[in-house]
């Protein structure tokens, strides 16, 4: 045993410097109890969010933003006609995984835990992939990364919007890139092939939906492949680079074919669109871009008082910043070594840090020159740059020496616990966002008495109403139109038969003084009854109130 290790220790030596340092810090895992000690705080973070787990799911889905997908496809069948509105861009993904398991009998239970078992999928290929590349303990650094990344991701992974499938889509890729250059799995072409036509298939309806994909992972995978190939010019490496060109057509072809069935059933957008920045804005979005990141990265310290859990905020913002800032300069010098002859040929690690590193500067650079980034903040608009979330996450175990890593995962996880505590999503329902499960239920319990279960309200309140009153009722949601006193329909998640069919009984109005101070319209005239929620009214009329309401 102790002539085995000397002559693995001379083996190393004997290879160039930058090369040691490289085996040293992917392969060596040290043998005491330091190494692994992120997974006890791993495991208290996870047992939190387990017990509080049924708060977690009532208080996301008492957001319309999370909930309107799931009334579109609830009701997508038995609408009458005309446009399903979705969001500022298409709900593809979500509206196909909610109508492919419409039919089982447990479909709302499994609409509302779908999409935080595809995170969980997503993470076991990020935790694979990085298996491959960096070992055992690189890939638990992965994993314990992306499970316990904080309130904000924790709450994203219930969403089947706001460019969560992107994200799983990146992991999707970079398992894919892992897997066409792995030397110790031979898999033939056949199998290749259909795997191909597989992702091209799965991300295609991603990339359908958000165009982001484009730039965050299907130009990263093409460059992946082919930077890989220029760099090494082996068999291994020329296999994967056609592999990866196929896939991004397969993707392509995918896009193409549901964008194409959903518009023929009637599912459009609002109408917003994504530009490029104008000149004074640039600055603003490199501000919003890093203070995202930080707020990703459990760094919400932004106004807070002095104190220890605000310094440990601060010292997060920092460290999820950094790591993200330090990425591309360690491809670069990755990138270079590998120039050199001495350097051994090792497609697979190419291929990742390329990948990951074009997709951070990809999905950067998009974010700053485009008019995406929106202030003040909310969950939802961090969407745009959970993406670099996982490429620290896929990154991290290749960019610092284990000890560093190790103290800075530490502190992140205190981080993430901290940020928990205080998080409204774990806390019982009633602290939820949008109208409480309580109201939804009222509001249920006087529209079947009135005979009026077909409603409008805004926006904030109507899927949510919805959904949480299990359809007993349907809010149709309306806004202020745009340069004028009036009402619309809108702005997301509608169908265009709520606002035209005529309901053979009364129909009802919601008003909530939490989000607007407004009052029904005079045209409406006098209801036949009016109740008290909370902040939300409720007023009853005698006939179909859309006639006059807009």
């Amino acid at each position: 045993m102790a002539t085995r290790t000397s002559n693995r220790r001379k083996q190393v030596r004997s290879l160039p410097k930058r090369t040691r340092r490289e085996v040293g810090r992917l392969r060596s895992i040290p043998g005491d109890w330091w190494a692994w000690s992120f997974l006890p705080l791993c495991l208290i973070y996870v047992v939190i969010v387990l017990t509080h787990f049924d708060h977690l799911v009532v208080n996301i889905y008492g957001s319309s933003d999370t909930s309107a997908p799931l009334v579109l496809a609830e009701q997508f069948g038995e609408r009458a006609g005309g446009h399903v509105v979705s969001s500022n861009y298409p709900w593809d993904a979500t509206l196909i995984f909610a109508l492919a398991t419409k039919w089982l009998p447990a479909h709302r239970e499994i609409w509302e835990l779908g999409p935080f078992l595809l995170g969980l999928l997503s993470i076991a290929l990020m935790s694979w992939a990085a298996l491959r590349v960096a070992g055992r303990w690189g890939a638990a650094l992965t994993a314990v990364i992306l499970l316990c990344a904080g309130p904000t991701l924790l709450e994203l992974m219930f969403w089947l919007t706001d460019h969560t499938p992107t994200w799983y889509s990146l992991a999707v890729l970079g398992a894919f890139l892992v897997l066409l250059t792995d030397r110790k799995m031979s898999i033939g072409w056949l199998p290749l092939t259909i795997l191909t036509l597989c992702v091209g298939v799965v991300v295609g309806i991603s990339v359908a939906t958000d165009k982001e994909l484009i730039t965050g992972g299907l130009a990263p995978l093409v460059l992946a492949g082919v930077g890989t190939w220029v760099m090494t010019r082996t068999a291994l490496a020329a296999r994967a680079m056609w592999f990866t060109l196929a896939a991004a057509a397969a993707t392509g072809v995918g896009a193409v074919v549901t964008t194409s069935i959903m518009r023929s059933e009637g599912v459009t957008t609002n109408g917003y669109e994504v530009k490029f920045a104008v000149l004074e804005a640039i600055s603003t979005n490199v501000k919003v871009w890093w203070q995202s990141v930080a707020m990703l990265g459990n760094g919400n310290f932004f106004g807070e008082a002095i104190k220890f859990t605000t310094v440990i905020a601060l010292i997060c913002a920092a460290l999820s910043v950094g790591t993200v800032l330090l990425i591309p300069r360690f491809a670069w010098r990755h990138i270079s070594s590998r120039r050199s002859d001495q350097e051994a040929v090792d497609e697979q690690l190419n291929v990742y840090v390329i990948f990951w590193t074009a997709s951070v500067v990809c999905l950067s650079v998009g974010f700053v020159f485009s008019s995406a980034p929106i202030f003040p903040y909310t969950p939802e608009d961090l969407g745009y740059l959970v993406g670099l979330i996982y490429a620290v996450a896929a990154m991290l175990p290749l960019l610092a020496r284990r000890s560093v890593a190790i103290r800075g995962t530490l502190v992140f996880l205190l981080g993430s616990m901290i940020a928990l505590g205080h998080s409204n999503s774990i806390k019982a329902p009633p602290s939820a966002r949008g109208p409480s499960p309580e109201v939804a239920e009222d509001v249920a319990r006087v529209a079947e008495r009135m005979h009026a279960t077909d409603g409008y309200g805004l926006y904030w309140d109507a899927a949510a109403i919805t959904w949480r009153s299990n359809f007993r009722v349907l809010v149709a949601p309306i806004v202020g139109c745009a340069g004028s006193q009036g009402l619309c329909p809108g702005p997301n998640g509608y169908m265009e038969a709520w606002y035209n069919h005529t309901p053979p009984h009364r129909t009802f109005l919601l008003t909530d003084s939490s989000l607007l101070a407004w009052g029904p319209p005079a045209t409406l005239g006098r209801a036949v009854a009016t109740y008290h929620f909370g902040t939300v009214t409720m007023y009853v009329y005698n006939y179909n109130i859309i006639e006059n309401l807009f």
